[in-house]
């Protein structure tokens, strides 16, 4: 569900001030569901990059509360393999990122 400019409008003051909402959100990993699936498949670049894992994980919440809206399940750094970058996910230590852009003629066209 998109909210438009003025339901925006009239929630955003109240998030600002932490005042009780008349909605609130879900986390997926806190679902005994997502924990199956964490168990099943341990890697989280493949539930962040599988599309049917990314679409099952995204509805869990869906499925059992039935929210005004789903937020997809997915990685800031999904997009790097497509850009030929290599990184992994560590588990207790968060994204490695093997040859990182350091310098501009890193991104140089050569």
């Amino acid at each position: 569900m998109l909210l438009c400019h003025s339901a925006l409008s009239r929630l955003f003051p109240y998030q600002l001030t932490l005042l009780a909402q008349d909605r609130s959100s879900v986390s997926t990993v806190r679902l005994e569901s997502y924990q199956i699936l964490y168990e099943k498949y341990p890697s989280f670049r493949e539930r962040s990059e599988s599309v049917d894992l990314v679409v099952e994980i995204s509805l869990q919440p869906w499925k059992v509360f039935r929210p005004d809206g789903v937020i997809l399940f997915s990685d800031i750094l999904t997009p790097l393999p497509g850009m030929n970058i290599p990184f992994d996910i560590v588990k207790g230590k968060g994204p490695i990122i093997f040859n990182p852009l350091g310098t501009t003629a890193d991104v140089e066209i050569k």
